[in-house]
């Protein structure tokens, strides 16, 4: 641990409704360091395992909060920093549902990511074994949880199985399949696409240097749609720029939407970190179904990192047409109705707060919110941002 002492902050400062830091509170300094290193999981692990000796989860996800609010690379990274959170709350808790209970949604919800990491890891005894990954992986989410904490239960399930897999997409999708419902399992599909693509590892990941469609064009019509929600990261690796992942989107056959939704996704950094301006006008330059799948990528990635209004608002304010700024604006509210019951008194102050034209948006939002369901939204986009 003592490797790790030029890695704290030594800051100061308390006040009411903030985080408390203290001497032992990782510096943004320290958190970059960390990624830089050949196993920055671990590295984050042993960040938070000393803070977390004397503060509450709540305050290390505070703690990344305001970083993200200050320091623009740390709030595009900040999902893989708050598994690590996750993954050292179950190691002081030894229970998911305290752990969930200790978890927010902060930064695309990575804490419950994280315990799921940590619960099917292997034991003091060694490395994790395949039938106890299949038995864990099926008993882990029939909990008594509300539906965003399922939803996140699931979706860390994936990436934990991909991981302890060793990286063997096939099987971690065969588990996948053995979870229950067609939602649950393209839930966890999601999971399992997202660690093949963010892997701190990326040796390991299923891809090809020289397909734009691989993995989703080698695998079984079910597990396509999923596959092409996140397609759009590798083509960025492989060298693509938003114009030419559009053109590789229309050859994706009855997944178009699906990938054009991954561009909008992709695009949500800028978002977050430069402005909504440079993003409206990648979107609202396409065809109607791919502007709006590209809209719909947008709005729903920036909102699961804050699960609040205040990206996406100012996003749909700066398309440029009426009917862009109208579906941007009842899908921003609906997702939020159906996944985390907005109200409408509080879609009326975000819509004063965020957006400029605050009583278009509020009658958009109010009515929206009459109409919005209780059913976990399928098509989410939640991002482990690079």
């Amino acid at each position: 641990m003592t490797a790790l002492l030029p890695f704290l902050a030594a800051v100061v400062l308390v006040a009411a409704g903030t985080p408390v830091f203290a001497a032992d509170a990782p510096s943004p300094a320290g958190i970059r360091a960390c990624q830089r290193t050949p196993r920055p999981d671990d590295c984050l692990d042993g960040l938070f395992r000393t803070y977390l000796a004397a503060r509450s989860t709540a305050d290390a996800l505070r703690l990344v909060e305001t970083y993200s609010a200050e320091h623009a690379d740390l709030r595009m990274g900040c999902h893989p920093i708050v598994h690590a959170v996750g993954r050292e709350t179950f190691r002081v808790r030894g229970s998911v549902h305290e752990s969930f209970a200790a978890c927010d949604g902060t930064c695309h919800s990575g804490c419950y990511h994280g315990v799921i990491e940590r619960f099917l890891g292997p034991t003091s005894a060694g490395h994790v074994s395949h039938v106890d990954l299949e038995r864990k992986a099926g008993d882990i989410c029939r909990g008594d949880f509300e539906p965003f904490v399922k939803f996140q239960c699931v979706h860390g399930v994936g990436h934990a199985l991909m991981f302890f897999t060793g990286y063997h997409l096939d099987h971690a999708l065969g588990v996948c399949d053995r979870m229950g419902d067609r939602r649950t399992q393209r839930i966890c599909y999601g999971g399992v696409f997202m660690e093949n693509l963010t892997s701190a590892t990326p040796e390991k990941r299923d891809v090809k240097g020289d397909d734009y469609h691989y993995p989703c064009s080698r695998l079984a019509p079910k597990y396509q749609p999923d596959c092409y929600l996140m397609q759009t990261s590798r083509m960025g690796e492989m060298g693509l720029w938003t114009n030419g992942m559009f053109v590789e989107c229309a050859r994706a056959g009855p997944f178009r939407s699906e990938c054009a939704t991954s561009i909008g996704r992709d695009l949500s950094n800028y978002v977050r970190g430069d402005g909504p301006e440079f993003v409206a006008t990648q979107c609202q330059w396409r065809v109607a179904a791919d502007r709006y799948a590209c809209i719909n990528g947008v709005v729903k990635a920036v909102i699961d990192n804050t699960w609040d209004l205040r990206y996406a608002l100012p996003f749909c304010a700066a398309l440029g047409h009426a009917e862009d700024r109208g579906h941007c604006l009842r899908t921003s509210v609906r997702y939020l109705v159906v996944n985390r019951k907005l109200t409408a008194a509080d879609a009326i102050r975000q819509c004063r707060q965020h957006f400029p034209h605050g009583r278009t948006c509020a009658a958009v939002a109010v009515s929206t919110q009459a109409i919005g369901s209780g059913a976990i939204d399928r098509t989410r986009t939640v991002t482990s941002s690079k």
